[in-house]
């Protein structure tokens, strides 16, 4: 596992030998179908925005972008099977923030630094924090309380060891110095039933995988980690409405990127067709429901959260134990 020394040293050192990417004028593109690589199963937000900017980009930039799951070790398999494609712009990855968590939590086959070129954010979302009917905890204070009056007690789930859904909960634990159990799911579908079923007290995860199930009544969302309230779900408060402003900007992000040295001109011309996508209103439509909102940010802006969310995450997994087997 990387340590947040190992990571600042990488992030020096490449500030003081980095490369200009090569700027010379790139061909025609595309003449032939892109593959899109999506890093996680059908049915989640990743794979949907990645068919959503898949058909647009078609429809924009007359070739097909066809969508391909290669699921499998919280993102890892996809991002080594893109870090070692040709970089040429016609294999591209479209994965969420466990980008930046795997690769600090467990040995992987590629560096999330060096191996790859931003391309741009799709949406960025803010996580809420629910609980089971059975636990009683409706609100985040309830939880605090329950953690701190009996230590070790509080179960939580997430979608594996390492997982971005296990870092954020340690953080918020190590921030109000609390201990919790921790229980892993193979995924937030598992992790959702879970909660449901009262087999864990608590979830801290993306608000579209708890929005049904909070609407059917069968759990309970104590907050939202943002700075508004969840459309489908205008009573629950957010963190800071509740009283733990820590909490008033957690959550994911969806993006693109490509192999190292993809042309500078094919990845600037991907990154304005994201920005316009992002902005169409049928786009910005459809993402209320999902507690999302359009992102259309520059590269070197996603560049610098990977960056800093490597060292971030490095430090969290640190301060917790949270280790993996290499």
């Amino acid at each position: 596992m990387l340590t947040a020394n190992k990571i600042l040293a990488i992030l020096a050192l490449g500030a003081s030998a980095a490369v200009p990417a090569a700027r010379a004028q790139a061909p025609a593109y595309p003449t032939k179908p892109v593959k899109l690589m999506v890093a996680f199963a059908p049915g989640g937000a990743t794979d949907f925005f990645g068919r959503l900017i898949g058909e647009k980009l078609q429809s924009r930039m007359g070739q097909p972008f066809v969508v391909e799951n290669r699921v499998g070790a919280g993102g890892a398999i996809a991002a080594a099977a893109v870090a070692r494609s040709p970089a040429d712009g016609y294999t591209l990855l479209v994965t969420n923030r466990s980008f930046t968590t795997t690769p600090v939590t467990m040995k992987v086959a590629y560096d999330a630094i060096a191996d790859f070129e931003p391309v741009g954010n799709m949406v960025t979302s803010y996580w809420c924090f629910a609980s089971s009917k059975q636990s009683g905890l409706k609100t985040l204070r309830d939880m605090v309380d329950y953690a701190r009056s009996k230590p070790g007690k509080l179960t939580y789930g997430s979608i594996g060891i390492g997982s971005q859904l296990q870092l954020e909960t340690e953080n918020f634990f190590l921030r109000h110095d609390l201990k919790g159990v921790h229980v892993p799911y193979t995924g937030v579908g598992p992790a959702i039933t879970a909660l449901a079923r009262g087999d864990i007290d608590i979830l801290f995860t993306d608000p579209g995988a708890v929005i049904p199930m909070a609407v059917a009544d069968k759990v309970n969302v104590m907050a939202v980690a943002g700075p508004s309230r969840l459309q489908p779900l205008p009573d629950v408060a957010t963190a800071i409405e509740s009283g733990f402003p820590d909490l008033a900007d957690v959550g994911s992000w969806q993006a693109l990127f490509a192999p190292k040295g993809t042309p500078v001109a094919i990845l600037d011309a991907l990154n304005r067709q994201i920005a316009d996508i992002m902005a169409l209103p049928e786009v910005r439509a459809t993402l209320p429901a999902r507690a999302m909102t359009a992102d259309g940010r520059p590269r070197d802006t996603l560049g610098k959260i990977v960056q800093s969310d490597m060292v971030k995450w490095t430090a969290i997994a640190e301060q917790a134990g949270i280790k993996l087997e290499q």
